[in-house]
């Protein structure tokens, strides 16, 4: 045989020698690694873990949401029976030429609207 051909068996052997130990040390790496962050098993209660807490706290903010959603309708209910009163009782100052006991209401009524709508 012909050196090159030697040449090339070496230069072969020793090329998927090198590739199968470094492939060999890569996958030890990547086990160690998991062995390092206690097992799979392990990760896999800290990953449940973690989603039963982001559970229970989408839940509580969810809950809590509902809460305020609902007292801020009762509260906008309640101003909107306040301003029909209001608007009426405007009406009628109007009516009788009392412009400035209308504007007071009037005054009263911007000042309501207006906390509401700073409280949101």
């Amino acid at each position: 045989m012909s050196k090159k051909i030697y040449i090339g068996l070496f230069v072969g052997i020793t090329t998927g020698a090198a590739v199968s130990i470094f492939l060999n040390l890569k996958r030890n790496e990547r086990l160690f690694s998991l062995e390092d962050l206690g097992g799979e098993n392990e990760m896999l209660d800290k990953a449940n873990h973690f989603l039963l807490l982001a559970r229970n706290k989408v839940e509580e903010m969810v809950l809590e949401a509902q809460q305020r959603s609902s007292s801020i309708i009762q509260e906008a209910g309640k101003l909107l029976l306040l301003s029909k009163q209001k608007t009426s009782e405007m009406h009628q100052k109007l009516l009788a030429g009392e412009n400035e006991e209308a504007e007071k209401i009037k005054a009263d009524l911007d000042e309501l609207i207006l906390e509401f709508k700073n409280k949101l």
